[in-house]
């Protein structure tokens, strides 16, 4: 009975806590969730290039034109991996590799760029898991570099 006790006041002073689960990098929540949070990013950079495109007095993007674009992009993710994990506030540092096809209106062509390495991060919440991706540069780039196919 000393000795489980003893096995047990060790592992509280040493702090073996609970670890995060290492597949929730590439669980189909995660999945989910990462391709959508990358959506929204290079959707945004996206409307920004079209604003720029039409000059210092450009109107905004209407409803009808954010439509459009939502359609007309393709995101795919795969690759996931795990960048790190950090028992102390359960979360997970992951990877995914992110690929986009747009294809333009008026049949003016489609833009593509591949393979660009992009970070997130998974929280443990209050109801369910927070995902962020604190460094959207990686999907500005892609979209910087996206080119006729």
């Amino acid at each position: 009975m000393k000795k489980i006790l003893f096995i047990s006041l060790i592992s509280v002073l040493t702090g073996c806590q609970p670890k995060p689960d290492l597949n929730a990098c590439w669980s189909p929540d995660t999945k989910k969730n990462f391709t959508e949070l990358a959506r929204q990013a290079i959707l945004g950079k996206i409307e920004d290039s079209v604003l720029e495109s039409r000059g210092a007095n450009a109107k905004k993007i209407t409803n009808e034109e954010k439509v459009e674009m939502e359609k007309a992009l393709t995101i795919t993710a795969d690759t996931f991996h795990v960048v790190a994990r950090d028992s102390n506030i359960e979360s997970l540092g992951c990877g995914a590799k992110v690929s986009m096809k747009f294809v333009m209106t008026e049949n003016r062509g489609t833009l593509e760029a591949k393979n660009a390495i992009v970070q997130f991060e998974i929280f443990k919440g209050e109801a369910e898991s927070v995902y962020s991706i604190s460094n959207v540069a990686p999907l500005i780039a892609l979209v910087g570099r996206a080119s006729p196919i």
